[in-house]
């Protein structure tokens, strides 16, 4: 949430009073710097980046395992032909959710 015209003026005054009441201290805060934020007042470009690099690790995961699990079922994995697994429980939510699926 962004701070308003009035509430950034505040926080600059105190600055200022800070600053000029322990001069070391103000110093040292001023070494910190400030929050800098885009145009649109969002993060910089420097604080999206870890978010961006988590988000396209997730993606890349779930692709993966998206790609290993479909993999399976197309090759006849090994509940194909058993009366079991999937096609043995289809009408039968229940049952599968419970794993007693038979043929």
């Amino acid at each position: 949430m962004a701070l308003s015209a009035g509430e950034h003026r505040t926080l600059a005054e105190i600055a200022r009073r800070v600053a000029a009441d322990d001069p070391e201290f103000g110093r040292r805060l001023s070494a910190f710097g400030g929050y800098e934020t885009s145009v649109l007042g969002l993060p910089s470009g420097w604080t999206l980046v870890p978010v961006a690099l988590v988000g396209a690790i997730l993606v890349a995961g779930f692709l993966v395992v998206s790609v290993m699990t479909s993999g399976a079922g197309a090759s006849g994995g090994a509940d194909a032909g058993t009366g079991t697994g999937p096609a043995a429980c289809a009408g039968h939510p229940a049952q599968a959710l419970a794993g007693n699926c038979r043929g």
